[in-house]
């Protein structure tokens, strides 16, 4: 479990290297939003889920982008007349808002899964739910 905040403010650290000065030359977050990184893995050490917890109220406070990844590499996202890029036209595999990371498990792919808590840390409740989730996705067979 790794706890995390979006903020950069009083980051001067990419990618290994510092930078310092007092003029901002690089595009950076600087709002606070906490979110706990919970990576699921088997016995053996094979990745199984990867799970993010953001810091807001409730799940209906979640946007569609905070579960998503940009894909910068994309030459040519689909836009719209104003040259906005549009969540719902660029979402999914080799596409501008690619989703977060998925993990092969026994023959299935886990996609990440995303939850909220007031916190942003997990909670019983939440904890329930993944592991509700994990039986729908059938990663750990059943001999009944």
């Amino acid at each position: 479990e790794t706890g995390c905040n979006t903020s950069q403010k009083k980051d001067g650290h990419v990618g290994g290297t510092k930078y310092g000065g007092t003029k901002p030359q690089q595009l950076a977050s600087t709002t606070d939003h906490s979110f706990t990184l919970l990576p699921f893995t088997s016995a053996t050490g094979e990745a199984v889920c990867c799970v993010v917890i953001f810091q807001c109220k409730s799940d209906d406070e979640l946007k569609d982008t905070w579960a998503t990844v940009i894909d910068y590499f994309v030459e040519d996202p689909v836009k719209d007349d104003d040259d906005t890029i549009p969540f719902e036209n660029n979402t999914g595999k080799n596409k501008f808002y690619p989703g977060g990371p998925t993990c092969e498990y026994n023959g299935r792919t886990i996609p990440c899964l995303h939850f909220s808590s007031p916190s942003g840390g997990i909670t019983g409740e939440i904890l329930a739910k993944i592991l509700k989730q994990f039986d729908e996705f059938g990663i750990a067979p059943r001999d009944d």
